[in-house]
């Protein structure tokens, strides 16, 4: 878990075209703030270079944790200029993906399936309240739009007799072009945290 952001990516974001940047993340540049706003889990956050620093767009003096803050400057510095193919993947799928997605990195599944278990329609309700949209997969499942070039899935089948609830991480298979994967790692815990209402430890 990270402490503090490195400011090499204030540092690298200075050092890059706005427009290019703004293109390929689609986020906004106010030249006389100095200021980018992007949009990532359904709040705007400003990111401000000249001072190394992000906040919430409408709480100024409230800022997201490290992790979030990293994959907030990640996007901006990777994203590229192509649209989302809605070609859902598992991570695991992902180039290098099977490797990295084990042991300590492996999405958390599982404890956002025990997070509900029978409680379906507990599910509905905090994808719908994280901003989701449903989609017709596996008994339910949402979309959710982590950053504008980011759409996720997450599905879920909920605990019938003997058989566990179960829950799965789909990303589309763009993600790769945006976010490194251990930036995608981070994502998810944001994700299951913002859908079960707590946090999912780094």
């Amino acid at each position: 878990m990270c402490h503090k952001i490195d400011p090499v990516f204030f540092n690298k974001l200075k050092e890059r075209d706005l427009a290019e940047i703004c293109d390929n993340s689609l986020a906004v540049y106010d030249k006389t703030e100095g200021t980018y706003t992007v949009r990532c889990f359904y709040e705007d956050y400003a990111v401000i270079p000249g001072k190394s620093e992000i906040r919430k767009k409408d709480m100024p003096i409230r800022k997201p944790d490290v992790e979030l803050s990293l994959l907030i400057l990640q996007y901006l510095l990777n994203a590229k200029n192509i649209q989302p193919a809605k070609n859902w993947v598992s991570v695991t799928g992902l180039t290098g993906g099977a490797v990295f997605f084990t042991s300590t990195h492996a999405i958390r599944n599982g404890e956002l399936a025990n997070c509900f278990g029978t409680d379906l329609e507990g599910f509905k309700k905090a994808c719908s309240g994280a901003g989701g949209k449903p989609v017709a997969m596996g008994d339910v499942a949402f979309e959710l739009q982590v950053l504008p070039r980011v759409p996720v899935v997450v599905v879920f089948w909920y605990t019938e007799e003997e058989l566990g609830a179960s829950a799965k991480l789909l990303v589309d298979a763009t993600i790769e072009r945006h976010i490194p994967l251990d930036v995608i790692f981070e994502m998810s815990l944001e994700l299951y945290g913002k859908i079960t209402g707590k946090p999912f430890a780094h």
